[in-house]
């Protein structure tokens, strides 16, 4: 079973590892979710204010702490230091699409519209052999069936100054 920190902390790494132990379950992989904090608005590692980088360095060093108190021996960190990603309904949405990247000042990738279920059918595919057995492999195939559209900054600005004026 992944973990995914912030999300699944408890009280202290014994705790988290102690947890898992009684409930039979082994620590696969520990996902380091360094963007959830307010911090990390600009990106985490890359942010330009040099406290913000520490702190992320810190929170990445936490991570590593915990896979050793829990024998997990995979750290995925998640970044958000440069595409932003929409799924599910919105990313249908032309316009929010485009506000997010024109506010953001960041490239994003919309879709797909229904993550949750594709996933959910690709494990099942992958546990009846009929997917590919690794995560590299299931996001190629994926990448194959669906249509995943990217937006990029526009150098207009001109949306967000009407918005701007209409607020006084």
């Amino acid at each position: 079973m992944a973990v995914h920190i912030p999300l699944d902390k408890v009280a202290g790494r014994d705790a988290l590892a102690a947890l898992a132990r009684a409930g039979g379950i082994t620590i696969g992989a520990v996902n380091a979710n360094v963007f959830q904090d307010d911090d990390y608005m600009l990106g985490s590692v890359c942010n330009p204010d040099q406290k913000v980088r520490k702190k992320a360095l810190s929170h990445l060093l936490e991570f590593v702490d915990i896979m050793d108190a829990t024998g997990s021996r995979d750290l995925k960190p998640r970044f958000v230091d440069g595409t932003s990603y929409i799924v599910g309904g919105g990313s249908r949405n032309e316009l929010l699409c485009q506000l997010s990247v024109d506010d953001c000042g960041l490239p994003v990738v919309a879709g797909p519209a229904e993550a949750t279920a594709l996933g959910n059918v690709l494990v099942q595919a992958r546990a009846l052999g009929a997917a590919p057995g690794t995560l590299d492999g299931m996001r190629a195939l994926l990448r194959t069936c669906l249509g995943l559209r990217r937006y990029a900054p526009s150098d207009s600005t001109r949306r967000w100054e009407e918005a701007a004026s209409r607020l006084g």
